[in-house]
Formats: structure tokens, sequence, C-alpha cells
């Protein structure tokens, strides 16, 4: 009976054991796209005005119900067309952000398969018979 008891404990921790092992896998290379720094903060300071302005919105919107004021109404509208504009400022920078990060992935990616390129193929400027010199990017990352 004590030998039972003993050889279920082993069995518990044996499932216990199994239960709590993780399998972790890690890849071995991470790559992160980089966005300007510039465009984030418009985009987040857009966004943090859109939410303060909404936060007004509802406010001035229940106490013109609630109060039946016409004055209260007409901040109401003010502050909607405020939040659109805002709103519709943040969704932009939004969509702009999105477009060069997509841009700086697809120019890295460029960049990979030229450094292959280079290693095989030499420019060379037909009347001086000098090698060229490397071409420049004009977009630069944000650091």
């Amino acid at each position: 009976m004590r030998y039972e008891r003993r050889r279920r404990r082993g069995n518990q921790s044996s499932d216990l054991e199994r239960d709590l092992t993780i399998n972790l896998s890690i890849p071995k290379n991470v790559e992160v796209p980089l966005v300007n720094a510039t465009f984030l903060a418009d985009y987040e300071a857009w966004l943090f005005f859109a939410a303060l302005l909404a936060n007004a919105v509802v406010g001035f919107l229940v106490a013109g119900i609630t109060n039946k004021n016409i004055s209260s109404i007409a901040i109401t509208v003010v502050f909607s067309i405020m939040f659109g504009i805002a709103f519709g400022m943040a969704f932009s920078k939004r969509r702009l952000l999105r477009a060069k990060k997509k841009f700086h992935v697809a120019q890295s990616m460029s960049k990979s398969s030229q450094k292959t390129k280079k290693k095989t193929v030499t420019r060379t400027n037909d009347t001086l018979k000098k090698p060229l010199p490397p071409q420049s990017n004009p977009i630069t990352p944000a650091v």
C-alpha cells in the first residue's frame, strides 16, 4: 500500500514536470523596420488631441442634452468638427507612417540584393575607364 502511494506521487511529479515544460524557439534573425521619429511624434500628438476633443464632445453633449442648453449643443458641434479634423490628421499621419515603413523595408531588401550583385558586377565609365563611385541613397533611415 505504501508502495502504491509512492508510485502515485512519482507519477504526479513527472506529470507535473511534463505539463510545466516549455519549448521555446527563437529565430536567428529578427528584422524590425524602423520608422521616422518625426512622423511618429506627429501621429501621437494628433491622436492625443483627437482623444481630448472626443472627451470634450461627449461632455458638452451630455451637458447640453441634460440642461437643454443650446449653447452647449453649439459648443458640441464646434468640438465635433475639431475632433473630425484631428482624427483625420492622425489617420493621414498613420497612413504616411505605414507607407514610409513599407518603402523603407522594400528599399532595404533591394539594398541586400544589390550587395550580392556588387560582388560580381563592377561598373565603369566608358570614357574614363575608371570605376564609378557607389550611388548614394536619397533616403537615410532614422536613428
